[in-house]
């Protein structure tokens, strides 16, 4: 039976992963060894093979983590437009409805304001 991972598994893979992007980015990829990771670490470098295989693995790894984290923005980015979209469009049929209520000339306003028939379709490809 396989034997389960430490329960610290999970922080010390990531500390890992930090620690050796930071490295990559002072010093190149080429100019960063397994040796240097494994001491920013405090770890020896038997440890640090437990958790990557080799250098050009932790680098894949590292690039993982990155873009996992970048789907992560770019899902709230895309949240918050959406909502910031509804919110523009509420605010914007208040104003409307309101500036229809109070001044006399607003249907010949509304009609100069009101997109043409041509800008409501979409153009034919």
């Amino acid at each position: 039976m396989a034997r389960g991972r430490s329960p610290g598994y999970d922080e010390q893979r990531e500390m890992i992963l930090d620690r050796a992007a930071r490295l990559f980015a002072t010093h190149g990829y080429a100019g960063t060894s397994m040796n240097q990771v494994a001491q920013a670490c405090g770890l020896s470098k038997a440890t640090l093979y437990h958790y990557h295989r080799d250098k050009d693995q932790l680098l894949v790894h590292i690039a993982e983590a990155h873009v996992l984290r970048l789907r992560a923005l770019a899902v709230v980015a895309a949240h918050e437009l959406h909502v910031l979209g509804q919110h523009a469009a509420t605010t914007a049929s208040a104003c409307w409805a309101s500036s229809a209520r109070s001044s006399p000339g607003w249907r010949a306003r509304s009609r100069r304001c009101a997109p043409s028939s041509a800008a409501r379709t979409w153009p034919s490809r």
